[in-house]
């Protein structure tokens, strides 16, 4: 496995949306919308309508239909709004991809972005489509659209990172975490509870969280750090030499939790 050597800066918290992986067999590719609900994985639509309450406007009705995951209910009403501006569209998108109608939804964040040619959400929502899809050269295209668009959103330079290390590109995975863990330091953390599932590796997942480890070690976080390290090692990686050449992990050496890592689960 190849170390990664980074030089992590100081970090402004920009996004709530974000992007990571937790135990063996998945990956998260992250759709945003412009209400910061985001995806928190697909589910059966429920069909109760949720009431409008008083000074909510039809759009703020339908976003929190999203944030119930009453997908079904909020598409109809976001389809009922006039006029339709590029935030609808892509939230239209949203609910389509929530319900996995993939087609609707990629049909949906294209006319966002034909309404709006700079929105940098559409863009990365029509990547994590096309990601599920295993069309990767074109979602790699479609998030550096958001990132030129946006270059301040972690979730994009995460789902790039991921898209990376799914195709085995680790150097340049490792980049585009170190990117958005610079953005929002939260952004790991916060992966356990958001996205959208992908098969993925076991080798791909322990050099993701084998990097999550050395850019939290980078940071002086070494609980977090730890913390990934055993991720990593419990999906697949067991190279103790490695593990204690690699300069990243030097203020962690002393520490009995990584001496004890060292001896019952490396090699």
């Amino acid at each position: 496995m190849k170390m990664f050597t980074m030089q992590v800066a100081r970090w402004t918290a920009v996004s709530i949306l974000a992007l990571g992986l937790e135990g063996a067999g998945a990956s998260w590719a992250f759709a945003s919308d412009a209400t910061s609900v985001g995806h928190k994985g697909q589910q059966a639509a429920n069909s109760a309508v949720t009431p409008e309450l008083p000074g909510m406007t039809p759009e703020m009705t339908a976003d929190l239909m999203v944030a119930h995951q009453k997908y079904m209910d909020a598409l109809e009403a976001y389809l009922k709004i006039k006029p339709q501006t590029a935030q609808i569209y892509n939230k239209i998108g949203v609910a389509y991809e929530h319900l996995q109608m993939n087609d609707d939804a990629k049909g949906y964040y294209m006319r966002a972005i034909k309404a709006d040619h700079k929105f940098a959400d559409a863009y990365n929502n029509l990547g994590t489509v096309y990601f599920r899809e295993k069309d990767y050269q074109e979602a790699e295209r479609l998030y550096r659209k958001a990132i030129k668009a946006n270059n301040k959103n972690a979730s994009y330079f995460g789902n790039l990172g991921t898209l990376y290390m799914t195709t085995k590109r680790y150097h340049d995975g490792a980049e585009a975490y170190q990117h958005a863990f610079v953005l929002d330091s939260d952004i790991f953390r916060e992966a356990a509870e958001r996205g959208i599932r992908d098969d993925s590796s076991a080798e791909d997942l322990a050099q993701m969280n084998y990097c999550f480890a050395e850019i939290y070690a980078q940071a002086g976080m070494k609980t977090e750090a730890l913390e990934y390290l055993r991720k990593a090692v419990n999906v697949g990686f067991h190279d103790k030499a490695e593990l204690t050449a690699d300069p990243n992990f030097a203020s962690l050496h002393d520490m009995p939790e990584f001496q004890q890592l060292i001896a019952t689960r490396t090699r």
